[in-house]
């Protein structure tokens, strides 16, 4: 594992993507210092087999976060990695998102360690592999499930989703998306909240969160604050929206105004 971690970071370090999509081939990509996800996962499969890892490279279909329907699908498919540790267990890799991202056409590298060994029931919800036993899950999901649900990002794992109950939701529940997230860094825990953007009006919500006691969450419902009630780092709320509209989760800044975190929209 620390072999695999070392050749990650230092892939994540010195390999930009390639944003003319030309250089495809591991040899080129270390030359250069860029490529395409071919060439990412081609360089960490041949530096891990020097160092005596067993890597292969998965080849599937990926969506980022703004994706909505199947056409917004990455074009040209993508490429991955899995590698066995110590225990045989399988590891997935995927070198390519974990150096950084793209935006309007430019490579922005950031270093995200989410991309090595993430849970497989956290990558599915990005990840298609086109051979299904490389889902590495108990019970696979379909194309047309993976087509459906939403891209899980990293920033709610981070916050402590629990894949395994959350991809299980959005499997059995249609037409449901995760609220929309506003950019912020927090240091926090999510213990309980709704994982689906669509509430319901008359209907109870709990929310439950660890968060420092210099902090403070409120839910901003049609102009009113819906306050949480703390216990130590503990802060929680039975949420009932009474009236259709938008239901912003906030943190309260240093200059005392209010940033959204979350938007759920109420029906």
């Amino acid at each position: 594992m620390e072999k695999a971690r070392a050749i990650f970071i230092w892939i994540a370090d010195n390999i930009a993507y390639d944003t003319d999509r030309k250089i495809t081939s591991k040899e080129e990509a270390f030359k250069k210092r860029k490529g395409v996800c071919e060439a990412y996962s081609g360089l960490f499969k041949s530096l891990g087999e020097l160092v005596g890892l067993e890597v292969i490279t998965i080849s599937g279909d990926t969506k980022q976060i703004y994706y909505k329907r199947p056409s917004d699908l990455d074009k040209g498919g993508h490429a991955w990695n899995v590698f066995k540790d110590d225990d045989g267990r399988r590891v997935i890799v995927d070198a390519t998102w974990g150096a950084g991202y793209m935006m309007n056409k430019k490579f922005t590298r950031q270093l995200t360690l989410h991309w090595f060994d993430p849970q497989p029931e956290i990558f599915i919800f990005t990840h298609f592999p086109k051979e299904v036993e490389w889902q590495l899950l108990k019970k696979p999901v379909l194309r047309d499930e993976f087509l459906r649900i939403p891209p899980l990002s990293p920033a709610l794992v981070t916050w402590g989703f629990n894949a395994g109950e959350t991809l299980s939701y959005f499997i059995k529940t249609k037409d449901a998306w995760f609220p929309d997230q506003f950019t912020m860094e927090m240091n926090w825990k999510i213990n309980m909240m709704p994982v689906c953007k669509e509430l319901k009006a008359r209907k109870s919500y709990d929310f439950e969160f660890i968060l420092p006691q210099n902090e403070e969450v409120v839910i901003i419902h049609n102009k009113s604050g819906i306050r949480f009630n703390r216990d130590g780092d503990k802060i929680s709320v039975t949420f009932t929206p009474e009236t259709k509209g938008q239901a912003i989760l906030a943190l309260k800044l240093p200059n005392g105004k209010f940033s959204g975190i979350f938007q759920y929209d109420v029906k």
